[in-house]
């Protein structure tokens, strides 16, 4: 959401402020419970990207709530840890890394 030049950048960023967005809070977020979780929440980084600590704080956060929080890097890791998630299919995604 954070294309184009540093007006638009600022509009929208006030604009999802009015929203009640929350720095830190991840991506995505399934509130369905699988896996012996209340739910998912996948915080979305391209390659090299990097978490930042309000991500970092609120994805420990979510563990000691018994939710499942993920970094996942692009959109076929994201795939794989939902569908892990949902029971889908089994696979060697970040999700299933950290549910062994």
């Amino acid at each position: 959401p954070l294309a184009g030049n540093i007006k638009t950048r600022s509009k929208i960023i006030n604009y999802m402020k009015a929203e009640g967005l929350k720095p830190g809070v991840a991506d995505l977020c399934l509130p369905a419970a699988r896996q012996e979780k209340h739910g998912l929440y996948i915080e979305m980084k391209q390659e090299g990207g990097k978490v930042s600590e309000g991500q970092k704080e609120f994805l420990a956060y979510l563990e000691t709530e018994n939710y499942l929080g993920v970094v996942c890097v692009g959109a076929i890791d994201a795939i794989e840890t939902l569908k892990w998630y949902l029971g889908i299919s089994d696979c060697a995604c970040v999700a299933c890394q950290i549910a062994k």
